[in-house]
C-alpha cells in the first residue's frame, strides 16, 4: 500500500490558506429578495389555508355535486 504525501492530499499545506479564505466568504442576500420570498411564502400559506377552510366548509356539497354529475352520465 502506497503512503500519501502531504502534497498529494487535496488540502495540502500549500492549498490550505486558499481553501480557508474561500470558505470564509460571506454569503449575503439583499433585503428586498428576502422580503419577496417571505411575502410569497405568506401569500401561498394564506391561499392554501383559505382553500383548506373552504373545503372543510363545503367539501360534502362539492363531493355530492360531483357524484350527481357523474351518475347523470349513466342515465
Amino acid at each position: 500500500m502506497r503512503q500519501r504525501t502531504a502534497a498529494s492530499w487535496p488540502l495540502s499545506a500549500g492549498a490550505w490558506p486558499y481553501y480557508v479564505y474561500g470558505m470564509k466568504q460571506p454569503v449575503s442576500m439583499p433585503v428586498g429578495t428576502a422580503a419577496k420570498i417571505l411575502a410569497g411564502a405568506a401569500l401561498l400559506a394564506a391561499a392554501t389555508g383559505l382553500a383548506f377552510a373552504s373545503w372543510i366548509d363545503h367539501g360534502a356539497a362539492i363531493f355530492m355535486t360531483m357524484v350527481e354529475a357523474g351518475i347523470s352520465w349513466c342515465f
